[in-house]
C-alpha cells in the first residue's frame, strides 16, 4: 500500500491516534494536507504526492508530540492539525 493511502483518522480522537499504526498516521497526514491545500486553491491534479511528502511527515510529528504532551485524549485530530498547520506556516 502506498505511503498516502489507507488513512482513516481525519475524525479519530488523540487517544485514537496513538493506538495507530505509523502508516495510518502518515496516510491521515498526507489526507490532511492534500485538504489544505485544497482550501488554498490548489487544484488535486496541480499536486505531486512526493511534495505532499514532507509537510504531511512535519504534520505527523507534530500531532503525536501533541499527543505526547498531554493533551486532552478526547481532542479531535482535525482540530490538532489545523493548528499544526499554522505552527508549520503552510
Amino acid at each position: 500500500m502506498a505511503w498516502h493511502s489507507g488513512g482513516t483518522l481525519q475524525n479519530a480522537t488523540l487517544a485514537q491516534w496513538q493506538a495507530a499504526s505509523d502508516h495510518n498516521r502518515l496516510a491521515t497526514c498526507s489526507m490532511l494536507v492534500i485538504d489544505a491545500l485544497m482550501q488554498q486553491g490548489v487544484a488535486p491534479n496541480e499536486m505531486d504526492i512526493a511534495e505532499i511528502k514532507p509537510w504531511a511527515i512535519k504534520l505527523q510529528a507534530c500531532i503525536s508530540e501533541a499527543s505526547g504532551r498531554g493533551d486532552a485524549q478526547d481532542t479531535r485530530i482535525a482540530e490538532i492539525a489545523d493548528g499544526c498547520l499554522e505552527e508549520m506556516d503552510f
